[in-house]
């Protein structure tokens, strides 16, 4: 039998060795199968690695470039799908990247980034912008379009040529919550089938402009009204009504025969949309009479807060009358 003995001063020691205590010797230590952007795995001396599938349970992700791609091969070019950096830049397949958190796509020939990136304004209110880019690779140069910006101090601004929001059953809609939460009150707009926007539980109110300038511009067409309690139109006659553009009323007649005159008839039910919210609203007409008939006051058609357009003053020789004036909502 042959013993062999060890002895600390002899020191035996492998050839080569990989790891020296728990420092790596080698430039990197690897899989067998190790393809790089392909297969197996790799751990660089100067701290970078490279793996196929990682775990990692209750871990953080300090600072750094999150890079996700889809297909083989990677990273290659127009294969980003996600980033999250703190700074744009431009991957190793030269895939141009954006600060912030940003999802990637493609519809045709397009590709299209949508970047959300934190940011306060000069008055240092805290808030995040949207953004859709558009390019023709993703190696850039990325065009800006629509953007929606949204900040801490209740303000919401969408910059878009052309912006869509869809229902995914029935009429699309957009709410608007005046306080914090979803569940706080909120204007409800909603589009419907003929192109129309509609504001059900309440009014739209805007209050910036000016007789000259509105902030609300609206766009209508004449109705004819329903005349009733006998008035009637003559030849040629007409009695109409429509939404100007400075939110008023416009109220027109022409060769109108009057039915019953007694003060307070109601000749025609204003429709909802257009009767007056405050105040009762007075417009004049103008009245043609039989010879010498006196005409002792001012006749006049009140549109009042019920929905009603009554006559007042009409003589009671009236042949016929005729209006042109508008009523205010407020």
């Amino acid at each position: 039998m042959v013993t062999l003995l060890a002895f600390p001063h002899m020191g035996l020691k492998p050839e080569n060795p990989v790891v020296g205590g728990t420092v790596l010797r080698r430039a990197a230590i690897q899989s067998p199968n190790f393809v790089t952007g392909s297969a197996g795995w790799q751990i660089n001396q100067d701290g970078s690695a490279e793996f196929n599938n990682v775990i990692i349970r209750n871990g953080q992700v300090v600072s750094g470039t999150a890079l996700y791609y889809s297909g083989t091969g990677l990273p290659a070019a127009n294969t980003l799908i996600v980033s999250i950096s703190a700074a744009a830049g431009t991957d190793s397949a030269g895939n141009a990247y954006f600060a912030g958190f940003t999802t990637y796509g493609k519809t045709g020939i397009t590709y299209y980034a949508l970047n959300q990136l934190p940011q306060a304004d000069a008055a240092g209110t805290f808030g995040a912008v949207t953004t859709v880019y558009t390019a023709a690779s993703q190696a850039g140069p990325w065009t800006a379009g629509t953007q929606l910006n949204l900040e801490a101090s209740n303000h919401a601004a969408l910059l878009a040529d052309v912006a869509h929001v869809y229902g995914l059953s029935g009429a699309p809609q957009l709410e608007l919550h005046s306080g914090t939460g979803l569940l706080s009150p909120a204007a409800v707009l909603t589009a419907d089938s003929n192109a129309g926007l509609n504001l059900p539980d309440g009014p739209l109110i805007a209050t910036a402009g000016t007789a000259s300038t509105p902030s609300l511009i609206t766009t209508d067409t004449w109705h004819n009204m329903t005349l009733l309690n006998s008035w009637s139109l003559g030849g040629g006659g007409y009695a109409r009504y429509m939404m100007g553009n400075n939110g008023n009323v416009y109220v027109q007649g022409d060769n109108v025969i009057p039915g019953t005159t007694t003060g307070g008839t109601n000749v025609w039910t204003i429709p909802a949309g257009y009767v007056p919210g405050v105040q009762t609203q007075r417009t004049l007409m103008y009245v043609e009479v039989s010879t010498g008939a006196p005409v002792t006051d001012t006749p006049r058609f009140d549109a009042t807060t019920g929905g009603q357009f009554q006559c007042f003053n009409v003589p009671g020789s009236t042949t016929r009358v005729g209006f042109n004036d508008q009523f205010s909502l407020t």
